[in-house]
Parts: C-alpha cells; structure tokens; sequence
C-alpha cells in the first residue's frame, strides 16, 4: 500500500504531493492515469486527516501530563514553602498554611502580631519583652504612648489594668535604670581621671598618697561591677528593662486570644501554633514546633 509507504514521511511533503496531484488532474491525461492520480490523492488526504487527528490526540495528551505535572509541582511548591504569613497593621492579616489559604480583613491586634513576630525568629533573644515591643506596633514613642495603647485598647477590662500597671511598673524601672547609667558613668569618668593621675605623676607622687590613689580607683572599679551587676539583672540582651510578671501575663493573653480568632478560619494552623508556642505566659517565649510537625519555614511580611 501506498500509506505505508508514506507512514515515514513529513506530512509537508505529503501536502506539496497533493498539490502537485491537483495540478496534473487539471491537465488533458489519459483516463486511467486521471483514475491513478485520483486515488493516490484521495489515499494522502485519507491520511493526512488521519494523522492531524492523532497529532491533535497527542498534543491534548501532552497538555493534560504537562498540567499534571504542574499540578504536583505546585503542590510540592506548597509543601516546600510550608509556612506563608503576611501581615498588614493597618489593613489585615492574612496566612497560607497545610495548603490552605485565608485572609482576616480585620484589623490584626496585638496577639497577631506577637505570633507573627514568633513566626520570625523562633525564639526571640529579648524573650517576652521582645515580643511585647511588637505587640504594641514597635512604637517609639516613649512609655506614655504605650500607656496610652493599653487605655485605647478594645480587650476587656481586666488586661486593660494589667497593661496600664506594667507601664507604670517600667516608667518605675526606667527610673532606675536611668539614675543607674548615670552613677556608672560618673564613676568611670572619676576612675579614668584617677588613673591617669597616677601614669601622669607617679614618680612625683609619695608612696602613701600613690597607694591612696590606686585604693580609691580599685574602690571606684567594684562600685562600677556592682552597678553594671544590678543594670544587668534589670535589663535584657536589648539593654531594655526586663517585664514583669504581668507584662509576660498580658503577652500569653494577648496571644490566646489571637489562637482563638485563628482557629475560628483555620483550624489546622490554630491548633499548630497552641502547641508549637512554648512558654507563652513567661520570659522565655517562644515558637518551637514538636519534631513531629516541622522544621516549619516561614516567611513573614510585617
């Protein structure tokens, strides 16, 4: 047969001999050669609708695997990027977690944005006191402004008093803290002052006078470990005060009320974070997730 002979070649070149078949057609020939011409014509385009048709079978094959494949690239994509929290203050907080996406239009509070913050970096170097800084938007405006946060906040009472009495509890501490850094600095200025008194007249100076000297710079130099001591006990590796136990209480509030929201638009992420938020009423705060459930990789826009 004349197709099978064909089956090999390029359908352009089938399309030219179907061409050149129709112009010799045209031409005075013989009947048995018209006859001849006509049938090979008629076996090519038998063919080449045969061959379009499984060309198009294949290319709607082709596109469904490649859509398959896709399909399961996104879904590994998905499972790569585990975690996805983008967070909006002023606007809305939305999250994409186990493969599900959703978007709060509320306005995020302070325990969105403490999770998201946790989200991060894990485990915070300044602890809750950290957190408590994003909570209140990390506002630079001094402590009045985050009195006033605490007052203006739309939480029930009760957390409201505790906010307000850790304010009052920091403008207490920052006091001290203040009068402390001072004194510190006092005394090492006086301790320099000594010290170079001593390199610059040592050999003018008597050895009583000289012992005296370097007696008041060893008295001044414990005074200064004493200070630093306490400024230390005071302050976190921020070198801002520590919180008390009500500031870490209205951090773990503030995030249990966040969990509840979450959990109330997506279940699977609420009831990852409640038992991935480890030490979420103390200093030592922080987003660890079991080794069960992670390593989880979030990428967080705040």
């Amino acid at each position: 047969m004349i197709i099978e002979k064909w089956m090999g070649e390029e359908d352009d070149l089938l399309r030219i001999r179907v061409r050149s078949l129709t112009d010799e057609l045209k031409q005075d020939i013989p009947c048995a050669t018209r006859e001849k011409l006509a049938g090979e014509k008629e076996r090519i385009e038998t063919y080449l609708k045969w061959s379009q048709k499984e060309r198009a079978d294949v290319e709607l094959r082709d596109l469904r695997r490649a859509n398959r494949d896709l399909q399961n690239f996104n879904e590994w994509l998905l499972f790569k990027v585990e975690g996805l929290f983008f967070l909006l203050f002023e606007d809305h907080w939305e999250a994409r977690f186990d493969g599900k996406h959703v978007v709060d239009s509320k306005k995020p509070k302070e325990g969105i944005r403490a999770i998201a913050h946790l989200l991060d970096v894990g485990n915070p170097e300044g602890g809750a006191s950290e957190v408590w800084t994003i909570m209140q938007g990390a506002t630079t405006g001094g402590l009045g402004s985050q009195r006033r946060v605490a007052l203006a906040s739309d939480d029930n009472l009760t957390v409201n008093t505790r906010a307000l009495r850790a304010s009052i509890d920091r403008d207490d501490r920052d006091q001290s803290i203040t009068a402390l850094r001072k004194r510190l600095s006092e005394l090492e200025k006086m301790e320099t002052e000594i010290n170079a008194e001593v390199e610059r007249r040592a050999e003018l100076l008597t050895e009583e006078v000289l012992d005296k000297l370097q007696k008041k710079a060893q008295d001044i130099w414990e005074q200064r470990k004493q200070i630093e001591a306490e400024i230390n006990k005071m302050t976190n590796v921020w070198g801002r005060p520590r919180m008390t136990n009500y500031d870490a209480r209205a951090v773990g509030q503030a995030i249990k009320r966040a969990l509840v929201t979450i959990c109330r638009v997506h279940e699977s992420l609420g009831e990852h974070l409640k038992s991935s938020i480890k030490g979420q009423y103390g200093e030592a705060i922080r987003y660890e997730p079991d080794d069960d459930e992670g390593p989880w990789k979030w990428e967080v826009r705040m």
